[in-house]
Formats: C-alpha cells, structure tokens, sequence
C-alpha cells in the first residue's frame, strides 16, 4: 500500500476519532431513545430524546436540600451533552452545601465517564454501563466500516494500477 492510501486511511481514522454525540449513539441503536440516564450517586435522573438530547428530570427533589431550591439557576430544562448535564446536576448538589464548606463554584464534569444507562443483551437483565462504554463501542463499529471502505478502495486501485500496467 502506498503512501497516499496510509494518508487517506489516517484520515479516515482521525474523522472517526471525532466528537461523538448522543444522536449519533440513539442512530446507530446503540442508546435507545426513552433510556433514563443516571450520574454518580446524585438523586437526579435524564431521559435520552430521540433528537439525542437530555431531558432533565429534577424531581422529586430530596427533603433535605435547601430550600428554596439552591442552585435552581442551573436547572434547565433540556441538554445537549452528557457533560453539561453532569455538570448542572453537580453545580446544583455544591449549592446544596453550607457556605465554606469548600464546595468550589466553578466545575466541570465529564458526563461521558460519569453518566451511566442500563441497557439489555438478548434476554439477560439490564446491566448499567457508561455513556463513554456505548462510545467507544459506536467509534469501534465507525473505525472497522471505515477500514472496510479503505480496503475496498486500496483493492481497487489496485486493480487501476494493474490495469494500466498492462496497457489497458
């Protein structure tokens, strides 16, 4: 294989090395529409929509949060990503802490690795996973259709190649 095919077929790998998105799961039918989608220990929950968005669900709201509500500022409806959600649901339960207890106000958090969904194999009871788990396996199956393609393609010009040697 030459140098233009090792070219090409890295940068096929770079593009599927790209952002994943919830939609690109909820596509491939690696994340099911209606999957309630839980982060760390925290009592808040999301449901993943069929456009690959995060509808919050922030209730039932614990008895023993502040009330009214701190943190209410970052309790939108709606996220795009599995990090913001994270890190709205994380900036809510630090605005729950006393002040100077050391809660910082600024946070990220990756809901990727933070996040988890339950899904089921077959018949077999639901087993919670990873958002970053149902990633890895999405750009595992784009990585092996990708190599697929670029095979495909070396093979043919291949063929090009030995046509062309021949004279025809």
């Amino acid at each position: 294989m030459g140098r233009k095919a090792n070219k090409e077929r890295q940068k096929q790998k770079t593009a599927v090395a790209g952002k994943t998105s919830l939609l690109d799961l909820v596509t491939a039918g690696l994340l099911q529409a209606g999957a309630v989608v839980v982060c760390n220990s925290w009592p808040f929950s999301a449901v993943v929509s069929a456009s690959g968005r995060l509808d919050a669900r922030w209730t039932p709201v614990p008895s023993d949060f502040a009330q009214p509500l701190a943190g209410a500022e970052f309790m939108r409806a709606e996220f795009d990503t599995p990090s913001a959600w994270a890190t709205a649901v994380c900036r809510v339960m630090r605005a729950q802490q006393p002040r100077g207890s050391g809660g910082e106000s600024r946070v990220a958090v990756n809901g990727w690795t933070a996040c988890r969904v339950k899904v089921r194999e077959g018949a077999g009871e639901a087993t919670e996973i990873t958002l970053d788990t149902l990633r890895r396996a999405f750009t595992a199956r784009q990585a092996a259709e990708s190599d697929e393609s670029a095979s495909a393609v070396d093979g043919l010009a291949q063929q090009v190649a030995q046509g062309l040697a021949l004279g025809c």
